[in-house]
């Protein structure tokens, strides 16, 4: 555990395709990685691309708390969303993909964003504005969450940080949450 001794509950944001959260494999290994080391539990939805990513570098590097909030089986075929991570807690939101979401921004401490789209843009933006939490995003992964850096609301909002290294984003959402 880092010297930072409280473990939060850090939401992790992103694509769920595997095409683009494999440009991301460094970064996504080095976030499971630190996530553990630092003592702290990703929230993943039970996806592919940057949550499976990023939960099976936390599991590879011995975690084994991770937290998964699920929408309705009716939703997830829906939009043809592949399991590939199981989260080691499972939260049954059993509705839209929608509900699901807020009912993860709500249960989290801090959001970590890598790449993404609308999801990650509404997601993050209820983080930082509606609930007021540290929210970090990986500069240059997503052209969407670039666009959003630049809105009123997001701009200049203290909640919000835009980093280029995986440290610095955990290195944020720790200090802001001390």
């Amino acid at each position: 555990m880092s010297k930072f001794m409280k473990s939060l509950h850090i939401l992790i944001l992103g694509s769920w395709h595997d095409n683009i959260a494999k440009q991301f494999l460094k970064e996504t290994e080095e976030l499971g990685r630190s996530i553990f080391k630092r003592g702290h539990i990703p929230i993943i939805a039970p996806g592919d691309g940057i949550y499976g990513a990023v939960g099976a570098a936390y599991r590879r590097a011995g975690g084994t708390k991770s937290i998964g909030y699920y929408p309705s089986e009716a939703a997830r075929v829906k939009v043809g969303e592949i399991y590939v991570f199981e989260p080691d807690e499972k939260i049954m939101v059993e509705e839209d993909y929608p509900t699901r979401n807020l009912r993860q921004v709500q249960g989290s401490d801090a959001i970590i964003a890598i790449a993404g789209k609308t999801g990650t843009v509404t997601d993050f933006i209820s983080g930082a504005t509606d609930y007021a939490l540290p929210c970090a995003y990986l500069h240059g992964s997503s052209r969407n969450m670039d666009l959003l850096m630049e809105f009123e609301g997001i701009k200049g909002n203290q909640n919000v940080f835009v980093g280029d290294t995986i440290e610095s984003l955990l290195d944020f959402v720790e200090k802001a949450t001390m």
